[in-house]
């Protein structure tokens, strides 16, 4: 693998964001993604309204606040029923 210098400015919501009314973000908090690769302190940018594929991490609302699990089905039931799906992790460094 290689990596090239963009030559051009680059908008990171031209490049992330197709729905911008259906796009927000959501701050982690906890360690039970880790295994993902999602960490504490690392900001999600989902969308709501699209459809999961299996794998994706998916958001949910519970009575405690907002859950993300990766979305899978199994003997026809989903893992998490889906409000919003996670398109990009951004973690800060430094």
């Amino acid at each position: 693998m290689h990596v090239i210098e963009e030559t051009e400015t680059v908008s990171l919501d031209e490049y992330l964001v197709k729905n911008k009314e259906a796009t927000y973000m959501l701050r982690v908090v906890g360690h039970n993604l880790n295994e993902h690769g999602v960490y504490e302190g690392d900001m999600l940018l989902v969308e709501r309204g699209r459809v999961p594929r299996i794998g994706d991490m998916a958001v949910a609302w519970s009575p405690t606040g907002f859950i993300m699990k990766k979305y899978s089905i199994e003997n026809g039931t989903e893992s998490i029923r889906a409000e919003a799906v996670v398109i990009a992790v951004v973690r800060k460094y430094g």
